[in-house]
Protein backbone atom coordinates (compact mmCIF):
# COMPACT_ATOMS: atom_id res chain seq x y z
CA UNK A 1 0.00 0.00 0.00
CA UNK A 2 2.91 2.58 0.21
CA UNK A 3 3.22 3.17 -3.68
CA UNK A 4 -0.88 3.24 -4.09
CA UNK A 5 -2.26 6.14 -4.77
CA UNK A 6 -6.25 4.86 -3.39
CA UNK A 7 -6.93 3.50 -0.12
CA UNK A 8 -10.32 2.27 1.40
CA UNK A 9 -11.65 3.78 4.59
CA UNK A 10 -11.85 0.62 6.97
CA UNK A 11 -12.47 0.30 10.62
CA UNK A 12 -15.66 -0.33 12.84
CA UNK A 13 -16.47 3.55 12.05
CA UNK A 14 -14.95 3.88 9.14
CA UNK A 15 -17.13 5.60 6.32
CA UNK A 16 -16.18 2.67 3.91
CA UNK A 17 -15.41 4.36 0.72
CA UNK A 18 -12.47 4.58 -1.79
CA UNK A 19 -10.53 7.67 -1.74
CA UNK A 20 -7.05 8.94 -2.27
CA UNK A 21 -4.05 8.69 -0.28
CA UNK A 22 -3.47 12.88 0.24
CA UNK A 23 -7.23 12.41 2.38
CA UNK A 24 -5.17 9.89 5.08
CA UNK A 25 -3.24 11.04 7.48
CA UNK A 26 0.28 9.28 8.79
CA UNK A 27 0.42 6.68 11.26
CA UNK A 28 3.83 6.28 11.12
CA UNK A 29 5.70 8.68 8.80
CA UNK A 30 9.44 6.49 8.66
CA UNK A 31 7.46 3.49 7.39
CA UNK A 32 5.06 5.44 5.20
CA UNK A 33 1.85 3.49 6.67
CA UNK A 34 -1.52 5.62 6.97
CA UNK A 35 -4.33 5.23 9.41
CA UNK A 36 -7.20 3.28 8.42
CA UNK A 37 -9.85 6.11 8.76
CA UNK A 38 -9.68 9.35 6.42
CA UNK A 39 -9.51 12.59 8.05
CA UNK A 40 -13.12 13.41 7.97
CA UNK A 41 -14.06 9.99 10.24
CA UNK A 42 -10.93 11.24 12.33
CA UNK A 43 -12.66 14.28 13.09
CA UNK A 44 -15.84 12.88 13.34
CA UNK A 45 -14.86 9.76 15.95
CA UNK A 46 -12.86 12.92 17.84
CA UNK A 47 -15.92 14.95 17.77
CA UNK A 48 -18.40 12.56 19.29
CA UNK A 49 -15.08 11.36 22.33
CA UNK A 50 -15.15 15.21 23.51
CA UNK A 51 -19.29 15.47 23.25
CA UNK A 52 -19.45 12.32 25.72
CA UNK A 53 -16.55 13.88 27.58
CA UNK A 54 -18.78 17.07 28.43
CA UNK A 55 -22.12 15.02 28.66
CA UNK A 56 -20.23 12.79 31.75
CA UNK A 57 -18.70 16.17 32.95
CA UNK A 58 -22.25 17.89 32.89
CA UNK A 59 -24.19 15.05 34.76
CA UNK A 60 -21.24 14.94 37.68
CA UNK A 61 -21.38 18.50 38.55
CA UNK A 62 -25.18 18.52 37.75
CA UNK A 63 -24.66 21.27 34.80
CA UNK A 64 -28.00 22.96 33.28
CA UNK A 65 -28.55 25.15 30.31
CA UNK A 66 -28.22 28.42 31.20
CA UNK A 67 -25.44 27.47 33.92
CA UNK A 68 -21.58 26.78 33.92
CA UNK A 69 -18.95 25.50 36.39
CA UNK A 70 -16.56 28.02 37.43
CA UNK A 71 -13.00 26.26 37.45
CA UNK A 72 -11.23 28.21 40.63
CA UNK A 73 -14.44 27.90 43.06
CA UNK A 74 -15.82 24.91 41.86
CA UNK A 75 -19.70 26.20 41.68
CA UNK A 76 -22.41 26.30 39.42
CA UNK A 77 -23.38 29.68 38.51
CA UNK A 78 -25.35 31.03 35.90
CA UNK A 79 -23.86 32.44 32.86
CA UNK A 80 -24.65 35.85 33.23
CA UNK A 81 -22.25 35.52 36.55
CA UNK A 82 -19.15 34.80 33.92
CA UNK A 83 -16.88 37.48 31.79
CA UNK A 84 -17.59 37.67 28.12
CA UNK A 85 -15.15 37.10 25.79
CA UNK A 86 -16.67 37.73 22.13
CA UNK A 87 -13.00 36.12 20.62
CA UNK A 88 -14.22 32.28 22.38
CA UNK A 89 -16.93 30.55 20.95
CA UNK A 90 -18.69 29.74 24.36
CA UNK A 91 -18.89 33.60 24.52
CA UNK A 92 -17.59 33.76 28.15
CA UNK A 93 -14.61 32.89 29.94
CA UNK A 94 -14.69 29.50 32.80
CA UNK A 95 -13.72 32.21 35.61
CA UNK A 96 -16.69 33.94 37.36
CA UNK A 97 -16.76 37.69 37.85
CA UNK A 98 -16.38 37.53 41.46
CA UNK A 99 -12.97 35.08 41.37
CA UNK A 100 -11.78 37.31 38.16
CA UNK A 101 -11.79 40.05 40.65
CA UNK A 102 -10.40 38.80 42.99
CA UNK A 103 -7.54 37.07 40.92
CA UNK A 104 -6.78 41.19 40.05
CA UNK A 105 -6.42 42.53 43.15
CA UNK A 106 -4.06 39.98 44.16
CA UNK A 107 -1.82 40.34 41.06
CA UNK A 108 -2.27 44.09 41.46
CA UNK A 109 -1.03 44.44 45.35
CA UNK A 110 1.71 41.87 44.56
CA UNK A 111 3.40 43.65 42.27
CA UNK A 112 2.21 47.56 42.20
CA UNK A 113 4.90 48.70 40.73
CA UNK A 114 5.05 46.75 37.74
CA UNK A 115 1.02 47.44 37.14
CA UNK A 116 1.63 51.42 37.64
CA UNK A 117 4.33 50.91 34.79
CA UNK A 118 2.18 49.18 32.68
CA UNK A 119 -0.59 51.49 33.36
CA UNK A 120 1.42 54.18 31.97
CA UNK A 121 3.14 53.41 29.14
CA UNK A 122 -0.61 52.51 28.22
CA UNK A 123 -1.83 55.31 28.63
CA UNK A 124 0.99 57.41 26.48
CA UNK A 125 0.62 55.01 23.61
CA UNK A 126 -3.30 55.72 23.55
CA UNK A 127 -3.61 59.30 24.94
CA UNK A 128 -6.23 61.17 22.62
CA UNK A 129 -4.91 64.16 21.11
CA UNK A 130 -6.82 67.66 22.09
CA UNK A 131 -9.67 68.72 20.33
CA UNK A 132 -10.78 65.13 18.98
CA UNK A 133 -13.51 64.61 21.46
CA UNK A 134 -15.17 68.33 20.28
CA UNK A 135 -14.56 67.50 16.68
CA UNK A 136 -16.52 63.58 16.75
CA UNK A 137 -19.63 66.07 18.30
CA UNK A 138 -19.52 68.48 16.28
CA UNK A 139 -19.48 66.16 13.08
CA UNK A 140 -21.86 64.18 14.92
CA UNK A 141 -24.86 66.99 15.59
CA UNK A 142 -23.72 67.71 11.60
CA UNK A 143 -24.52 64.26 10.31
CA UNK A 144 -27.92 64.46 12.73
CA UNK A 145 -29.04 68.28 11.31
CA UNK A 146 -28.05 67.13 7.22
CA UNK A 147 -30.38 63.45 7.94
CA UNK A 148 -33.33 64.72 9.98
CA UNK A 149 -34.88 61.43 9.03
CA UNK A 150 -32.28 59.00 10.14
CA UNK A 151 -33.71 58.04 13.53
CA UNK A 152 -37.30 57.45 12.13
CA UNK A 153 -35.88 55.15 9.30
CA UNK A 154 -33.60 52.96 11.30
CA UNK A 155 -36.91 52.06 14.08
CA UNK A 156 -38.60 51.41 10.77
CA UNK A 157 -36.21 48.51 9.37
CA UNK A 158 -35.01 47.55 12.86
CA UNK A 159 -38.62 47.35 14.69
CA UNK A 160 -38.68 43.54 15.27
CA UNK A 161 -35.62 43.49 17.10
CA UNK A 162 -35.83 46.50 19.23
CA UNK A 163 -38.89 44.98 20.79
CA UNK A 164 -37.60 41.62 21.17
CA UNK A 165 -34.90 43.72 23.09
CA UNK A 166 -37.28 45.57 24.50
CA UNK A 167 -39.14 42.27 25.77
CA UNK A 168 -36.14 40.57 26.83
CA UNK A 169 -35.25 43.57 29.09
CA UNK A 170 -38.38 43.30 30.63
CA UNK A 171 -38.42 40.14 32.04
CA UNK A 172 -34.95 39.89 33.16
CA UNK A 173 -35.38 43.16 34.99
CA UNK A 174 -38.94 43.26 36.27
CA UNK A 175 -37.85 45.55 39.76
CA UNK A 176 -36.66 48.50 36.97
CA UNK A 177 -39.95 47.78 34.54
CA UNK A 178 -42.35 48.33 37.65
CA UNK A 179 -40.09 51.60 39.09
CA UNK A 180 -40.41 53.14 35.39
CA UNK A 181 -44.25 52.73 35.46
CA UNK A 182 -44.56 54.17 38.97
CA UNK A 183 -42.56 57.37 37.13
CA UNK A 184 -44.44 57.14 34.73
CA UNK A 185 -47.79 57.66 36.20
CA UNK A 186 -47.12 60.33 38.70
CA UNK A 187 -45.53 62.39 35.91
CA UNK A 188 -49.32 62.03 34.17
CA UNK A 189 -50.42 63.43 37.60
CA UNK A 190 -47.70 65.96 37.84
CA UNK A 191 -46.54 64.30 40.61
CA UNK A 192 -43.47 64.43 42.02
CA UNK A 193 -42.45 61.17 42.82
CA UNK A 194 -38.99 58.85 43.71
CA UNK A 195 -39.82 55.31 44.59
CA UNK A 196 -36.90 53.30 44.30
CA UNK A 197 -36.50 49.24 43.90
CA UNK A 198 -34.60 49.73 47.67
CA UNK A 199 -37.51 51.23 49.12
CA UNK A 200 -39.99 48.87 47.71
CA UNK A 201 -37.68 46.07 49.50
CA UNK A 202 -38.06 47.61 52.73
CA UNK A 203 -41.96 48.12 52.42
CA UNK A 204 -42.28 44.21 51.74
CA UNK A 205 -39.91 43.30 54.48
CA UNK A 206 -42.01 45.85 56.74
CA UNK A 207 -45.18 44.00 56.12
CA UNK A 208 -43.73 40.52 55.98
CA UNK A 209 -44.32 39.82 52.14
CA UNK A 210 -48.27 39.43 52.86
CA UNK A 211 -51.53 41.68 51.67
CA UNK A 212 -52.16 44.00 54.77
CA UNK A 213 -55.82 43.29 54.52
CA UNK A 214 -56.34 39.95 53.64
CA UNK A 215 -53.31 38.20 54.58
CA UNK A 216 -52.70 36.82 51.20
CA UNK A 217 -49.18 35.94 49.85
CA UNK A 218 -50.01 36.00 46.13
CA UNK A 219 -50.03 38.29 43.14
CA UNK A 220 -48.60 41.13 45.98
CA UNK A 221 -47.95 44.68 44.96
CA UNK A 222 -47.25 48.32 46.47
CA UNK A 223 -50.48 50.64 47.23
CA UNK A 224 -50.75 54.01 47.96
CA UNK A 225 -52.48 54.75 51.35
CA UNK A 226 -53.49 58.38 50.21
CA UNK A 227 -54.33 58.08 46.43
CA UNK A 228 -51.68 58.82 43.88
CA UNK A 229 -55.29 60.74 42.09
CA UNK A 230 -55.45 63.54 44.88
CA UNK A 231 -51.84 64.64 44.36
CA UNK A 232 -50.02 61.92 46.80
CA UNK A 233 -46.76 60.62 46.27
CA UNK A 234 -45.38 57.19 46.43
CA UNK A 235 -42.82 57.35 49.72
CA UNK A 236 -42.27 55.10 52.57
CA UNK A 237 -44.70 56.35 54.51
CA UNK A 238 -47.36 56.51 52.06
CA UNK A 239 -46.86 52.76 51.15
CA UNK A 240 -48.89 49.86 51.84
CA UNK A 241 -48.49 46.31 50.26
CA UNK A 242 -51.94 44.79 48.81
CA UNK A 243 -53.02 41.72 46.83
CA UNK A 244 -54.42 42.56 43.31
CA UNK A 245 -57.85 41.89 44.56
CA UNK A 246 -57.72 44.03 47.30
CA UNK A 247 -56.19 46.69 45.36
CA UNK A 248 -58.84 46.90 43.03
CA UNK A 249 -61.13 47.09 45.28
CA UNK A 250 -59.86 50.09 47.33
CA UNK A 251 -58.85 51.94 44.12
CA UNK A 252 -58.54 56.07 45.16
CA UNK A 253 -60.84 55.81 48.37
CA UNK A 254 -59.44 57.19 51.28
CA UNK A 255 -58.15 54.35 53.60
CA UNK A 256 -60.69 55.62 56.59
CA UNK A 257 -63.02 54.61 53.56
CA UNK A 258 -61.39 51.55 52.68
CA UNK A 259 -60.10 50.18 56.22
CA UNK A 260 -62.56 49.18 59.24
CA UNK A 261 -61.05 51.18 62.61
CA UNK A 262 -59.16 48.40 63.89
CA UNK A 263 -57.33 48.31 60.57
CA UNK A 264 -56.71 51.48 60.15
CA UNK A 265 -54.56 51.39 63.62
CA UNK A 266 -53.09 48.56 62.77
CA UNK A 267 -51.56 50.33 59.98
CA UNK A 268 -50.60 53.58 61.76
CA UNK A 269 -48.45 51.91 64.23
CA UNK A 270 -46.75 50.19 61.40
CA UNK A 271 -45.79 53.44 59.71
CA UNK A 272 -44.96 55.34 62.83
CA UNK A 273 -42.35 52.13 63.31
CA UNK A 274 -40.41 53.19 59.98
CA UNK A 275 -38.24 55.45 61.44
CA UNK A 276 -36.86 52.98 64.46
CA UNK A 277 -36.71 50.83 61.96
CA UNK A 278 -34.26 52.99 59.79
CA UNK A 279 -32.26 54.10 62.40
CA UNK A 280 -30.93 50.52 63.20
CA UNK A 281 -30.26 49.81 59.62
CA UNK A 282 -27.95 52.95 59.83
CA UNK A 283 -26.46 52.01 62.94
CA UNK A 284 -25.43 48.51 60.69
CA UNK A 285 -24.17 50.24 58.23
CA UNK A 286 -22.20 52.37 60.25
CA UNK A 287 -20.40 49.34 61.33
CA UNK A 288 -19.72 48.02 58.40
CA UNK A 289 -18.12 51.20 56.68
CA UNK A 290 -16.04 51.42 59.79
CA UNK A 291 -14.62 47.82 58.93
CA UNK A 292 -13.88 48.75 55.65
CA UNK A 293 -12.06 51.67 56.60
CA UNK A 294 -9.97 49.54 58.74
CA UNK A 295 -9.47 47.26 56.18
CA UNK A 296 -8.20 50.37 53.96
CA UNK A 297 -5.93 51.59 56.49
CA UNK A 298 -4.54 48.58 56.76
CA UNK A 299 -3.55 48.13 52.97
CA UNK A 300 -2.31 51.61 52.79
CA UNK A 301 0.13 51.07 55.85
CA UNK A 302 1.27 47.91 54.13
CA UNK A 303 2.24 49.73 50.92
CA UNK A 304 4.12 52.28 53.25
CA UNK A 305 6.08 49.94 54.42
CA UNK A 306 7.14 48.39 50.97
CA UNK A 307 8.07 51.38 49.40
Amino acid sequence: MKNNKIKRCTGKLGCGKIKEANQFNFANRTTGRLKDQCRECCRRIQKEKTLKKQEEFKKEHGIIEGTDLCLTCNEVKSISEFKTAKKIKRGYERICKKCNNLKNKITYYEDIDKTREKNRKYNKKHRQKPGVKENNKQLSKQYFLDHPNYQSEWEKDHRKERRQKDIKYAKEHPDKMREKSRKRRAKKQEVNENFTIQDEQFVYNLFNNECFNCKNKENLGIDHVRPLSKGNALTIKNACVLCRSCNASKGDNEPEEFYSEFKLIELIDILNSINKDISKEADILVEIINEQICQDTLIQNLEVKEN
